[in-house]
């Protein structure tokens, strides 16, 4: 009667082997499922409660019974179809095994979706393996660089934050990528460019790496503009190559004369000229000129 038809003497034994009861069919059909006795059968072999099999109705999904003792295997539950799919991902069984298999979480997924992530599940899946979390998009989405999923890869790779990238922009600096990797693989922070912009001497990327190479201080670049020398970057460099001290260029400076080259001053410094008896040259010179 539960069945709503007659059954065989032959199928009644068979539902009592199972300990199939009147109650568990009613609860079966009550969740919309009419099913036959192979079919009960199989709902008690594989242990498909009814609350489980009403659930899915409830969440809008009319799966048929293959389908729900799949997903019972893969222990899935209507509670993460439905969030997934309230999210705005409208994934297949295949899709939501494979999700379950990469470890992808329904609330993984609908943050990303709330942040205007619209990833496909290859995506999704290429996040997860890189160890990508919500929070570390997230950072980059509220400094506003819109990276494709290949990208955060590569700044993942690269050890490349959201804060580090925050700290270029506020100096006005809007790096690529590739910029991005340079300066990271040179160890440039945010800091070391603004201490340039500080003194009034911003630099190219491929200077700020040069400068960081021969370990250039914004410090000494003021010293010499101060001195008012305008070296250039490859003039400083030179200056250090040949052991010029800094305390030699800023003695020799005197107001009221031409600063030297910085090729002058390499040869006076390979000559052991020192800066008093430069000082002193000059002292006697303009005695002369005034006699």
């Amino acid at each position: 009667r539960a069945m709503g038809q007659k059954q065989s003497l032959s199928d009644l034994f068979r539902l009592k082997n199972y300990q199939i009861a009147v109650p568990f069919i009613e609860e079966v059909y009550a969740a919309g499922y009419r099913l036959g006795v192979d079919e009960l059968i199989r709902v008690k072999n594989y242990q498909l409660s009814p609350e489980f099999m009403a659930d899915f109705k409830t969440a809008g999904y009319d799966f048929n019974l293959d389908e729900l003792i799949r997903i019972k295997n893969y222990q899935l539950d209507a509670a993460t179809f439905k969030t997934f799919k309230d999210a705005g991902y409208h994934f297949s069984i295949d899709d939501q095994i494979r999700a379950k298999n990469y470890q992808i979480s329904p609330s993984f997924a609908a943050k990303l979706k709330e942040m205007g992530c619209n990833y496909s599940l290859d995506e999704l899946i290429k996040l997860k393996n890189y160890q990508m979390t919500s929070e570390y998009i997230g950072g980059f989405k509220k400094l506003g660089c819109d990276y494709k999923v290949d990208d955060l890869v590569r700044l993942k790779n690269y050890q490349i934050t959201p804060e580090y990238v925050g700290g270029f922009k506020k100096l006005g600096c809007n790096y690529s990528i590739d910029e991005l990797v340079r300066l990271k693989n040179h160890q440039i922070s945010p800091d070391y460019i603004e201490a340039f912009q500080k003194i009034g001497t911003p630099l190219s990327i491929d200077n700020l790496i040069k400068a960081r190479n021969y370990q250039v201080k914004p410090e000494d670049l003021k010293k010499y503009a101060d001195a008012g020398y305008t070296f250039t970057l490859d003039e400083v460099i030179k200056l250090r190559n040949y052991s010029v001290p800094m305390e030699f260029i800023v003695g020799v400076h005197q107001d009221g004369y031409k600063n030297f080259t910085a090729d002058e001053l390499i040869a006076f410094r390979q000559k052991n000229i020192s800066a008093a008896e430069i000082r002193k040259i000059r002292s006697g010179q303009e005695a002369d000129s005034k006699n």
